[in-house]
């Protein structure tokens, strides 16, 4: 009962209730399983501990929210695999988490070491159900987690490699199941690879994949015109896009896809459908419009929620190829950040 009024708190965006409802949870699973240690209980004070890391994670306590989750990841180790599957998700559930405490706290290594020991879980998983979709957009997710970590330590031969292998998973959903949230999954990683092909130098590569995604954020926007995410994914498509087009020394493509991301933007902030005066007044020269803020994603239990995260700022059409920066190799990028790349996972 303590865990479903924590769960409906933090629902309600009541991160501390949810908090307090989960620590009393947690108490009375500490009292049970002390006085009845078994699978059953010391899997309650698991679950316990893996809720307040996560709510601790979405109130900055990143050292509490990593002291719960590493002791609830140390009890389900040691808990009997007699339901193989179950195991490996609730094992796979820490991992995850753990290892993004980990590289946002700048212990690279150690975040990539849990992703790939993720990974290796996802991998066994769908080996043993192999027609299981859910494990298989599990596994793609890991991939794109180890490329994180390696592309951190400097590894972009390696990231790419995880990136691209990412992409076939993903692509093999698309086929079998044609969803928004598929072909958002394609995009995020034809963004990171195009991303990363930029960053080299390899301009055609990127183009190629920067393409590809604005399609695909074309037929989204065409499936749910209604939802306002679909055309800010699209408006920071035609961003990349524009730019890597200035890149390749493209100045009318560029142009042509700058100017149809900023009439998007500009139609999202008026609600008349056209440009404010002050929106229409142009940023000075060399400058940048201020940037927005957009979806948040959450932290901790595999289901997709949001997180805040930065529109990339339109740069002026004046600016020259050589000034145009690369997309940093450590950083998440805008629209990744505002996709969703997280794990459901059953309970």
């Amino acid at each position: 009962m303590l865990q479903r009024i924590g769960d409906l708190r933090r629902s309600s965006s009541d991160s501390q209730g949810a908090l307090t409802a989960f620590q009393e949870a947690l108490a009375i699973a500490r009292l049970f399983a002390d006085q009845n240690p078994g699978t059953h209980t010391k899997r309650e004070l698991a679950v316990n501990l893996t809720k307040i890391g996560a709510v601790k994670r979405e109130q900055g306590d990143s050292d509490g929210a990593l002291a719960a989750l590493e002791e609830s990841l140390a009890i389900r180790r040691d808990l009997p695999q007699t339901d193989l599957t179950k195991w490996q998700t609730d094992v796979a559930e820490n991992l995850e988490t753990i290892g993004d405490l980990k590289l946002a706290a700048g212990d690279k290594e150690g975040a990539l070491r849990l992703y790939e020991e993720m990974l290796g879980l996802d991998r066994t998983m769908v080996a043993n159900d192999p027609t299981n979709l859910q494990w298989k957009r599990n596994m793609s997710i890991s991939l794109n987690r180890v490329g994180d970590g390696k592309l951190a330590l400097g590894d972009s031969a390696g990231a790419l490699a995880d990136y691209e292998e990412g992409l076939a998973v993903r692509r093999s959903l698309v086929e079998a199941e044609k969803t928004v949230q598929r072909q958002q999954d394609v995009a995020l990683n034809l963004e990171k690879i195009g991303d990363l092909k930029r960053g080299a130098g390899d301009f055609a590569a990127a183009l190629k994949a920067y393409e590809e995604m604005l399609l695909i954020a074309r037929d989204v926007v065409a499936m749910d015109e209604a939802k306002d995410q679909w055309k800010r994914n699209l408006a920071i498509n035609l961003s990349k896009l524009g730019e890597a087009r200035a890149a390749a020394k493209d100045s009318a493509g560029a142009l042509a896809a700058l100017e149809e991301g900023v009439a998007i933007r500009l139609r999202r902030v008026s609600p008349f459908g056209a440009a404010s005066p002050q929106a229409r007044s142009p940023a000075p020269s060399g400058g940048r419009t201020s940037p927005s803020r957009s979806r948040r994603l959450a932290t901790s239990s595999r289901v997709p929620r949001t997180r805040p995260a930065r529109l990339p700022p339109m740069r002026r059409c004046s600016q020259t190829t050589a000034s145009l920066p690369r997309p940093s190799p450590t950083l998440p990028t805008a629209s990744a950040m505002s996709r969703s790349d997280w794990k459901s996972w059953p309970k």
